[in-house]
């Protein structure tokens, strides 16, 4: 490629090739991300020859080929949501660059056969479900060709709560066992873990041989708060809230200020995203941190090997993917 096409043409695959001393193909496989096969010096010429013609694979011809473009979808409920969102399109579009993929966030209020349709529709490169799509919505788009990550293993369907009642429960039990709540906003949006959160401390309070526990809807407002608080200590003179985040505990300690309630005294309370807010309180917050980062890049692990079609054996969860922000208010 001369100077003189550089003006007039942008750079091919075959002039990558040439400059590097390699072959069309093995550009292709570097620059798509199925580079494990070459040693480094290979990968690192092919990318600075890239770089120097500023060659950039033609996705339309990509997805003419392998039948989807570069777009990495990344389903999510339609719901109150942190900063934990952004937290997870940063690190999918850090650990999938090698692909040259666009990372899109998708809201879903709930999965239904549209939303399969639309997916599908969408030819992506793979689609992160993040808790929305159901087993019996995995295997189907799978089926239709679109790679749903992570993928399905056995027959259960996944939990939407990986084990945050349980540690937000055993941090109030540091307290002394006292009636445990649930509370969750109320509102139009739907909170799409909460269902499974209140089901998991359910299945907790009931191995441990507690009393079931409470549940309490919460308007995100001082009003809201303090009828919910009311409700709670009319029951019991003392209790212990676990949150399905972090608004929803902090517009109970605005109420428990209110109504001149002792936190963690008389009522002990943790949340959960552990967003700025929290820990601006006081008393401080106690809250559950997600961490994001070592989620993602196991989801991109295995991304990484089912586009390279090598076989993907499922992982738990990071042992640091959650834990407790320490505070002062459980």
């Amino acid at each position: 490629m001369s100077p003189t096409d550089a003006l007039t043409r942008p750079a091919t695959s075959s002039d990558v090739a040439a400059l590097a001393g390699v072959s069309r193909s093995t550009v292709s496989r570097i620059l798509n991300g199925d580079d494990a096969p070459f040693p480094d010096v290979t990968k690192q010429r092919v990318r600075d020859a890239a770089a120097k013609l500023r060659y950039r694979p033609s996705a339309a011809a990509r997805s003419l080929v392998t039948g989807h473009n570069d777009t990495i979808v990344i389903v999510a409920p339609n719901s109150r949501f942190s900063g934990h969102v952004q937290d997870a399109l940063d690190e999918v579009a850090g650990q999938t660059r090698p692909y040259s993929a666009n990372v899109v966030l998708r809201f879903v209020t709930s999965a239904s056969k549209d939303t399969v349709d639309s997916l599908q529709q969408l030819r992506p490169l793979a689609v992160l479900n993040l808790g929305v799509l159901s087993r019996n919505e995995i295997v189907e788009l799978e089926n239709r060709g679109v790679m749903v990550v992570p993928e399905v293993v056995g027959s259960e369907e996944a939990t939407g709560d990986p084990g945050f009642a349980r540690l937000q429960a055993e941090q109030l039990r540091t307290h002394g066992d006292r009636p445990l709540w649930y509370a969750e906003a109320e509102g139009d949006k739907p909170e799409p873990y909460s269902d499974d959160r209140f089901a998991a401390l359910h299945s907790y309070c009931t191995a441990e041989g507690l009393a079931p526990p409470g549940l309490v809807q919460v308007s995100l407002d001082i009003e809201g708060g303090k009828l919910a608080l009311s409700r709670v200590l009319s029951s019991d003179s003392s209790a212990a809230i676990a949150c399905y985040n972090d608004e929803v505990a902090l517009t109970l300690l605005a109420a428990a200020r209110e109504m001149d309630v002792e936190v963690p005294g008389r009522v002990a309370i943790i949340g959960m995203d552990d967003i700025i807010a929290g820990q601006l309180w006081s008393p401080r917050l106690t809250s559950i941190r997600i961490n994001m980062q070592p989620l993602i890049a196991t989801l991109a692990a295995e991304l990484r090997d089912r586009l390279a079609g090598r076989t993907h054996r499922a992982e738990e969860l990071p042992e640091d993917f959650f834990s407790v922000v320490p505070g002062e208010t459980a």
